[in-house]
């Protein structure tokens, strides 16, 4: 049996990453197997108000997307990516951070400055697509979502 403690739940009562120096770092970290993974990661506004909309669900889906002409298309015709997700990583009441990682090839990790840019590159294509592509995302997003549920 689990026991309930009654524990608060703890929150952060300002943005944590509202600090001085608290954005644009970069940590190299030296796994004990062998991986080759680059994150990047971004706060924004809590999304927890809006679950039923699922606005951060838009951006992972064009992000994440597979298919020709997608991002990790041009990675793996470079040779630089196998994987690449893309999503809300923490959510809380305060804040949330959404993150793209990329499992990399080693040509992959000499090139991680590149693969950088061509995120940022594709998140500006993102952000200046019209009303009229931002519907039909939306619509692939609800009917890929509605096929799920039922199936």
């Amino acid at each position: 049996k689990i026991v309930n403690k009654k524990l608060q739940v703890p929150t952060w009562t300002a943005e944590p990453f509202a600090s001085e120096g608290a954005l644009g770092h970069i940590y190299e970290v030296v796994p004990v197997k062998e991986l080759r993974t680059l994150s990047l990661l971004w706060p924004m506004p809590s999304v927890r108000a809006h679950y039923k909309s699922k606005p951060s669900s838009l951006l992972s889906h064009l992000l994440g997307h597979e298919g020709e002409g997608s991002i990790l298309a041009v990675l793996k015709k470079k040779g630089w990516a196998n994987e690449l997700s893309a999503g809300t990583q923490a959510d809380d009441e305060s804040f949330s951070t959404f993150g793209v990682t990329m499992d990399l090839t080693p040509q992959g990790l000499e090139n991680w400055q590149k693969i950088t840019t061509l995120i940022y590159q594709y998140i500006k294509l993102i952000a200046n697509a019209s009303d009229e592509q931002w519907e039909r995302t939306f619509q692939e997003c609800r009917d890929v979502s509605a096929m799920n549920f039922r199936f």
